[in-house]
């Protein structure tokens, strides 16, 4: 390789060898990842979303970590020998990766393939793996996931001497995952974030100094590239790139078991159903809303339209009747709805969801029957929670399975329906409310579970607390809590949650008496 850098860009993949074991002579030490397992737990502010496990939270398993950081080390090889490639994007596809240029190039090297006139390059797996057995030493660049389109996952590279601005109402989201790669990066304790006046500075701490990048969230600052991030998706400029994003922070894409199978005995699992709509019904909150509305509506059919929107989106896709929904949804236990209120609340729901990408409104007009349906693309936040409980619980790995949990767990933002005043009997009356207050609960002792068994203790008392915002009380809840400061060594914690749960039970029924199961748990607990 060293040879042939001089007569062009020759040489070919076996030669580029020498150049993995140059740098492993030079003394590189592998990163290890720093296992999240606190002497103590701490349990965290409401609300507040912990780490997942680290394989399931540094980015989305289509964007592999070690391979990109190894074929940048490579390039930065490459580039004290041959010329610079400065990087700015990477996309993750499912076999190569793709390596987008800051300005083009007239030749790569031959393990490459120059791709869209000399502005990126193409590696495939094949290469990557047997060049890249190791992460390069230095701090190296930021990796920051941002979404994916059809051919993959993308990220940004944030180098050393890079201005980057992330604009947008969603922004906030952009600059706390930054945080997170940074704290998670190869070098931790070589690069710093200091904040100053809506900037953040990147500071890599090298032999020879400091190297810095900016990251703004200034638009009249002049930067190299602009990402823009709302509640539907990015776009990153000037590379014209419009992305998906996956809410809340990453979630894995579950692929099919690679291990034949029977379907009737192993389920496959796949990444359906687990990602918002273009609008998304909110029923995991203190006041339902609808996220995503084209329009306002307006203040005197609000509840009433977002209440038959979350009907209709329960019940998808079958049809619903004009009647079912004056009687069961507009209407009140003494009288029906008129079907002039119907009318009036359609259409004043149609007209704040507006079109979809077909031209087509999300909200349709009746069937010549009466019958009413919702597009597919208005998701509601219980159906995706219990989809992703389901393939949890189906998951072979355990990074997967509590990634799932803990995504359809931080859809919870406070106790449904608390600060509804009217309106959503059916929830109850039909059985939904005791249907998902069941399934979390399972999922719940399951998932503390896991996270118990990982070491992850602040996830475990954190999933506790997003159950208990659904089901205020369950015996099942209280034992997960008592395994949790059992694991904790705090067997005065222990002794409050087994106090706790008994005051509970008394609450309910006076004469009340805990289960077999909890006594016999708590005494196992409690013994030294």
């Amino acid at each position: 390789m060293l040879a042939n850098v001089g007569g062009g860009f020759g040489g070919d993949v076996a030669t580029l060898g020498f150049i993995s074991l140059g740098v492993l002579a030079l003394g590189r030490k592998q990163w290890q990842r720093r296992p999240l397992r606190p002497p103590r737990p701490k349990v965290p502010r409401r609300g507040a979303i912990p780490p997942t496990p680290a394989a399931a939270s540094e980015l989305p398993r289509s964007l592999p970590l070690t391979s990109i950081l190894g074929v940048l080390g490579v390039l930065d090889t490459y580039d004290a020998l041959a010329g610079a490639l400065p990087v700015t994007l990477v996309r993750s596809g499912p076999d190569d990766l793709e390596f987008v240029l800051s300005a083009p190039i007239d030749r790569a090297p031959t393990w490459c393939t120059r791709m869209n006139g000399g502005k990126s390059i193409l590696v495939t797996m094949s290469v990557i793996e047997p060049l890249v057995r190791q992460i390069p030493p230095s701090p190296g660049p930021l990796i920051l996931p941002l979404g994916h389109e059809s051919r993959g996952w993308w990220a940004a590279i944030v180098n050393p001497g890079a201005s980057i601005a992330l604009l947008g109402s969603q922004a906030s989201e952009l600059f706390a995952e930054l945080d997170n790669v940074a704290r998670h990066s190869p070098a931790p304790d070589r690069i710093r974030l200091v904040t100053a006046d809506g900037t953040v500075r990147v500071e890599w701490s090298e032999v020879n100094g400091l190297r810095a990048a900016t990251v703004t969230s200034l638009a009249t600052e002049e930067t190299d590239m602009v990402i823009v991030s709302d509640r539907r998706g990015l776009t990153v400029h000037p590379y014209g790139l419009v992305l998906r994003k996956e809410l809340p922070p990453p979630c894995p894409t579950l692929e099919p078991s690679s291990r034949p199978s029977d379907p009737s005995s192993s389920p496959r699992l796949s990444g359906a159903g687990l990602t918002p709509g273009d609008l998304e019904v909110r029923l995991l909150t203190v006041v339902p809303r609808l996220d995503g509305l084209r329009s306002a509506l307006p203040a005197n059919r609000a509840r009433r339209a977002i209440e038959l929107i979350a009907y209709l989106a329960i019940h998808h896709p079958d049809p619903i009747s004009s009647d079912r929904l004056r009687t069961r949804v507009l209407g009140s236990p003494e009288t029906d709805a008129a079907a002039k209120t119907l009318f009036n609340t359609v259409g004043a729901a149609r007209k704040a969801l507006g079109l979809g990408p077909d031209g087509q409104p999300y909200l349709p007009n009746a069937s010549r029957h009466g019958h009413y349906t919702l597009s597919a693309l208005v998701t509601v936040d219980v159906v995706r929670a219990a989809q992703m409980f389901r393939l949890a619980k189906a998951a072979e790995s355990p990074d997967e399975s509590l990634a799932l949990y803990r995504a359809a767990f931080a859809l919870s933002e406070g106790e449904p329906f608390a600060g509804s005043l009217a309106g959503y009997a059916w929830w109850r009356s039909e059985g939904h409310e005791a249907r998902f207050n069941a399934l979390s609960v399972e999922a719940a002792g399951r998932a503390v579970r896991l996270a118990i068994e990982q070491g992850l203790l602040d996830l475990a008392s954190w999933i506790l607390d997003q159950a208990r915002l659904v089901e205020s009380f369950s015996e099942v809840l209280s034992r997960a809590a008592m395994a949790i400061a059992a694991a904790s060594g705090d067997q005065a914690w222990l002794r409050r949650e087994w106090d706790d749960c008994r005051r509970r039970v008394r609450e309910l029924d006076p004469n009340g008496s805990l289960s077999v199961e909890t006594e016999n748990l708590f005494r196992r607990l409690s013994r030294p």
